[in-house]
């Protein structure tokens, strides 16, 4: 049976403050998506 997993990524409210609603910085990012994968999920788009 297959699993679904559904995200939704947001920054903190400091880091949009100082970088802008739709700036996401990309090392928290890519550390979250490394965190998931090591559960072993991954990203379908």
């Amino acid at each position: 049976m297959l699993q679904y997993k559904v995200v939704i990524y947001q920054e903190g409210m400091l880091g949009s403050l100082l970088l802008g609603a739709s700036k996401v910085d990309p090392v928290r990012f890519s550390e979250f998506l490394n965190r998931n994968a090591a559960e072993g999920w991954r990203v379908i788009m």
